[in-house]
């Protein structure tokens, strides 16, 4: 009997061997891939996070994501990175993240600095800045996903990299135009962003998820935590029992509100770059992923550290991802007007 017992127990581990080892050894060999390529270009970068989402299947947008893997990436920006007034904006806003401030600003980020006074708190410290890359084996071989999506084109590890992480280590950063609406708008960019950021991968167990088809439930709820109130026209469902309104949850019926309701203005519509002049956190951006000439898919505007357009999703969950740039693509200020 003891002969047998250790028979089996022989058995069992090289059983285990067999079946686990594959997929510990592909995503080990995911992260090595992506650390070693990003520390050659910065080399303080590091994986923060891996995931898998398998949930999304019979979505016509989405693809197979059974051999992806979204990983989830942090680097030190430092006060020496901001080289314009728009960079300047975005170092005030992940500050306030960093310590968690947000909502002690009042009207806008320019209060940061003494907040953070306030608290004893070094506004040079700088701050961690984490962002989402895909990544899927072709062949022998590790492919980036561009826009960290299941069906984004594959592209060198490389190439993604140096497109994420260029606003860090590049000199030659590019001034932007600001958002004019601080101070004279009851939409709040930067608590939408901050929702955004927060809530990019994982839902907030208070509303309903929508798996697979989450996209513009998601970003209405960024809206309303910056500001949006519900209405009996634009309301969510708390508990998927109850039902969301279209406007909520559907792209169409939501941008159909939203322009006719004066809260949307549309300021791009192309394809091609991730440099969108006028483009701010907390901006609703749609892209047409079934290249059909119509929006299909809702993200929010996170970043845009060196003029740079970054978003944060869900379907597929992400955050600070690059923009779509293969893809048409709309981006719309958000503007909700009060009386004072």
């Amino acid at each position: 009997m003891k002969k047998m017992g250790v028979v089996l127990l022989v058995f069992s581990f090289f059983v285990s061997m067999f079946l686990v080892n594959p997929v510990v050894s592909a995503e080990n060999e995911a992260i090595v891939t992506v650390e070693s390529v990003a520390h050659q270009i910065k080399p303080d970068v590091k994986v923060v996070g891996i995931r898998k989402e398998s949930y999304i299947s019979g979505n016509k947008l989405m693809a197979d994501t059974s051999d992806i893997y979204y990983i989830v990436m942090s680097t030190h920006v430092s006060f020496d990175s901001v080289k314009s007034e728009n960079d300047w904006q975005n170092y005030l806003f992940y500050m306030a993240m960093q310590y968690d401030v947000i909502n002690e600003i009042q009207h806008s980020l320019d209060e940061v600095p003494m907040i953070l006074l306030r608290h004893g708190y070094d506004l040079y410290s700088g701050y961690d800045y984490e962002f989402t890359i895909a990544v899927k084996k072709i062949g022998d071989k590790w492919y980036a996903l561009d826009g960290a999506l299941p069906q984004g084109k594959p592209m060198a590890v490389k190439d993604y990299l140096d497109n994420a992480l260029k606003p860090f280590v590049d000199n030659s950063s590019q001034s932007n135009v600001l958002n004019s609406s601080w101070g004279y708008n009851a939409y709040s960019n930067y608590l939408a962003a901050s929702y955004a950021l927060h809530y990019a991968l994982s839902p907030n167990n208070s509303y309903c998820f929508y798996p697979g088809n989450d996209c513009q439930n998601f970003v209405s709820q960024a809206m309303h935590a910056g500001h949006i109130p519900i209405t009996s026209e634009w309301y969510p469902a708390y508990s998927c029992k109850t039902k969301a309104s279209l406007s909520w949850v559907n792209v169409d019926y939501a941008i159909s509100y939203f322009t006719r309701e004066g809260i949307y203005d549309e300021i791009y519509h192309g394809r091609g770059t991730d440099r969108i002049p006028g483009a701010f956190i907390g901006m609703v951006g749609y892209f047409d992923l079934n290249r059909n000439g119509e929006p299909d898919h809702a993200v929010m505007v996170t970043s845009t550290s060196g003029g740079q357009v970054r978003y944060s999703a869900h379907t597929t969950n992400v955050k600070n991802a690059t923009w779509l740039t293969s893809y048409d693509s709309w981006l719309y200020d958000v503007t909700y007007l009060v009386d004072y």
